[in-house]
């Protein structure tokens, strides 16, 4: 079973390191959960949870600005105007940045590469 797990971990992202680092987490749910094996599903739950925490940090990483952006974006979603434009984006962002009295960024938007 474990080199079915294996294979799994390294499946999407092709890296030897990155498969023990869910097999031995896989190990843990395992051990933790009184399974004698590390299934698949010890395998996916490992996925998950590396994946939620590398998209938190990337978002902890983000700048202000970035922050302000991204928050222009679920607005939108949330609002259903996706998809959505560039423009579209940086009038919300611009909105939301006079709101709360922060300094809009300047932002270049290139029709050009917009329109393809």
């Amino acid at each position: 079973m474990i080199s079915l797990c294996a294979a799994m971990a390294a499946q999407d992202k092709g890296s030897a390191r990155q498969s023990i680092q869910y097999l031995y987490k896989g190990g843990e749910l395992a051990s933790n959960s009184d399974d004698g094996t590390v299934t698949e599903e010890h395998i996916r739950e490992v996925e998950a949870v590396i994946e939620f925490n590398n998209i938190e940090r990337g978002i902890r990483d983000l700048t202000t600005q970035d922050h302000l952006a991204l928050t222009a974006i679920v607005s939108l979603e949330v609002d259903e105007e996706t998809p959505v434009r560039t423009k579209q984006v940086y009038a919300k962002y611009a909105d939301i940045t006079s709101y709360i009295g922060v300094i809009t960024a300047f932002v270049r938007i290139n029709c050009d590469a917009e329109r393809s």
